[in-house]
């Protein structure tokens, strides 16, 4: 059975049942504080940069605080194509996630942080604050990026 089959079962299983991904508030580490210097101000902010190093074009997503705000905010999907850099979000936060796939493909980068997506996208909005998703979302397991000083944070999408 592909992913994609299990996946549609398993939405339909879910349907109506509230799913609680980790709790992202023990993830808000600011830089302040941490061996990394403060971002505050406009060139000291972090951008996050997808670099998409496999042969096929994929479908990203994102969670991070944006800069001034104290919610982590949920955005995808954003097309980054083979070979190509994008820069698809600013954060002045230095731990944020991300997942991506290929889509009609098992082919995926993720990790162990259960958040939540909306498909087929695109998509946005705030982690819930009780941190359940919502009947029409599903979760994905984001990797935890975590940013040691600001600039351009690059993650590589390898093959």
């Amino acid at each position: 059975m592909s992913r994609t089959a299990i996946l549609a079962a398993a939405s339909v299983l879910l349907a109506g049942l509230a799913i609680a991904p980790e709790s992202a508030d023990a993830q808000n580490k600011r830089f302040k504080g941490s061996s990394a210097p403060a971002a505050r101000s406009s060139e000291g902010l972090l951008k996050i940069q997808v670099c998409n190093r496999s042969r096929q074009g994929a479908s990203v997503a994102l969670s991070f605080i944006e800069p001034g705000d104290t919610e982590f905010i949920n955005r995808g999907w954003f097309t980054v194509r083979a070979g190509e850099c994008k820069i698809l979000g600013q954060t002045d936060n230095a731990t944020f996630y991300g997942y991506a796939d290929v889509e009609g493909t098992d082919r995926f980068w993720g990790g162990n942080h259960t958040l939540c997506v909306e498909y087929p996208g695109p998509y946005t909005f705030y982690t819930a604050r009780d941190g359940y998703c919502t009947a029409s979302q599903d979760t994905r397991d984001f990797v935890v990026l975590t940013a040691t000083e600001a600039g351009t944070f690059t993650w590589n999408l390898d093959p």
